[in-house]
């Protein structure tokens, strides 16, 4: 993901974080999303806890221009719904480009939507850890259901919980 991130900006001409604003954040009204970076401040936003059965402890200190385009995103569930609904109804790309999404051809995990099997229903979805923030999206589209969580605790058992 970095690397992808260094090609968008190559490609764009943009930094990622305004290639991200313009041509997703803005575009869907995800109103609390966007780019954490070391220069500022992001109101609300929870501290990473790393916990087991006798302690929790406060997240180390991470310098958000590490991980680039590969953890250095915050949003909400109710933006990542708007965010999976807007990739499922073809509203970020052409109808063809988001089908080779999830009939890439590489197994069960194609340019970053894995795809799996539950009780015969088929689901897409995508899996996040980061400096004990962790998250996880599912969609189901028989029924059109997305399940979506996010948490501050690295001890989250994100495959249970998806």
């Amino acid at each position: 993901y970095i690397l992808l991130g260094l090609i968008i900006e190559k490609v764009s001409g943009l930094s990622f974080e305004e290639y991200v604003k313009t041509k997703i954040i803005e575009p869907l009204s995800l109103t609390n999303t966007g780019i954490i970076e070391n220069r500022k401040m992001v109101d609300g936003l929870a501290n990473g806890y790393s916990t087991n059965l006798r302690t929790s402890e406060k997240a180390e200190y991470i310098n958000y221009y590490q991980p680039l385009s590969s953890g250095n995103i915050y949003s909400t569930t109710y933006d990542l719904w708007k965010f999976t609904e807007a990739v499922m109804n073809n509203k970020l790309l052409k109808e063809e480009k988001t089908k080779s999404i999830f009939t890439s051809g590489l197994v069960s995990y194609g340019y970053g939507w894995g795809s799996r099997d539950y009780d015969s229903l088929l689901a897409y979805g995508h899996l996040g850890a980061m400096n004990c923030y962790v998250g996880g999206i599912t969609y189901i589209p028989e029924g059109e259901y997305f399940i979506g969580f996010l948490t501050n605790d690295d001890n989250t058992q994100r495959y249970t919980v998806a």
